[in-house]
C-alpha cells in the first residue's frame, strides 16, 4: 500500500488526503489524459460493441491511444477494497477477437495518421484509491497488460503513484537481444531507473514507460534510441562513445515522463 504524505512547507503542516471520489478523478483524468498518461482521447462510456444486447459488458469507462499507439482501456475501482476488475478483460479478448468492429467505431475518433499504427492487442489501467500486496498478486496470474495507479486529491492537487503492473519486462525474442552487449548494458541499465520502469517489445522494438513512454529502442544492424525530451521524440545511433552521454537523456526522459 501506498503512504504518501504531503508537507506544506509555507504554512508547516501536513496536507491532508481529501476523501476518495472516483468520480472527480475521473473527470481530471479526462480532461488531461494526454499531459498524464500520454494517452490521447477516443471516447468516455465508450461501447465498443454493435450488439445493443452486450452494450453494457463492452464499454470502456474511458477508451484512447497511448504512445505506442495501443488501445488503452481505462477502469475506476470505486472502493479501496472493492473488486480489483470488472469485464475489461473481456474487452481487451473481444477487441482482438473483433478488430474489423472496433476499426469501424473508432476510425472517425482517431487522427488518420494515428490509425494505421493502431496496435489491438489493448492494454488496461486501473485507477484507484490504493492498492495492495494482495492485488498485485492477483495481477501477476494474469496474461493481460495492467497497471493499477493509485490516485488521490490533496488540496486540489492531484497526486499519482504507480503501484504494480501485471509484468516487468514483455520482451518478444529476449534471451536472443540480450546477447547484444550493448544493448543488454543499456537494458539494464533503464531498468535500474525505477522499479515502476515496464519494457515492452516486439522483435527488436523496445518501448520503456513508467506512467508515459520516455524511450524506444529499435535494434538492427545498429541500436537506434528514441528519447522524449522536452515534449520532442528525438532519435540517436548508439556506440560506446556516446554510451553515456544517451543514458544521461534517458535519465532526465524519465524524470520528465
Amino acid at each position: 500500500m501506498a503512504c504518501t504524505k504531503i508537507f506544506d512547507f509555507k504554512n508547516k503542516r501536513i496536507i491532508n488526503k481529501e476523501k476518495y471520489d472516483y468520480l472527480l478523478i475521473k473527470d481530471y483524468l479526462i480532461n488531461n489524459l494526454d499531459s498524464l498518461f500520454g494517452v490521447k482521447l477516443i471516447g468516455v462510456n465508450f461501447c465498443l460493441s454493435t450488439n445493443t444486447l452486450s452494450n453494457d459488458n463492452y464499454r470502456a469507462q474511458i477508451l484512447g491511444l497511448d504512445q505506442e499507439y495501443k488501445l488503452t482501456i481505462f477502469e475506476f475501482r470505486k472502493d479501496k477494497y472493492g473488486t480489483l476488475i470488472t469485464n475489461s478483460f473481456m474487452m481487451i479478448d473481444y477487441i482482438k477477437e473483433h478488430v474489423g468492429i472496433v476499426k469501424t467505431l473508432i476510425k472517425d475518433k482517431v487522427p488518420e495518421s494515428d490509425f494505421s499504427n493502431i496496435n489491438y492487442n489493448a492494454r488496461l489501467i486501473v485507477i484507484g484509491e490504493d492498492f495492495s500486496e494482495i492485488d498485485n498478486y492477483a495481477l501477476k496470474q494474469t496474461p493481460y497488460e495492467v497497471d493499477l495507479i493509485a490516485c488521490n486529491i490533496f488540496n486540489n492537487n492531484l497526486v499519482i503513484n504507480k503501484m504494480y503492473s501485471s509484468f516487468k519486462v514483455r520482451i518478444d525474442n529476449y534471451d536472443l537481444l540480450m546477447k547484444n552487449k550493448l544493448f543488454s548494458k543499456l537494458h539494464n541499465d533503464i531498468m535500474d531507473l525505477s522499479s515502476e520502469i515496464n519494457a515492452v517489445g516486439s522483435n527488436n522494438f523496445i518501448n520503456y514507460r513508467s506512467i508515459k513512454n520516455f524511450c524506444f529502442v529499435l535494434i538492427s544492424n545498429e541500436i537506434k534510441i528514441y528519447i522524449r525530451n522536452n515534449n520532442k521524440l528525438n532519435n540517436y545511433i548508439l556506440n560506446n562513445d556516446n554510451y553515456y552521454e544517451l543514458l544521461e537523456l534517458i535519465k532526465k526522459a524519465y524524470e520528465e515522463n
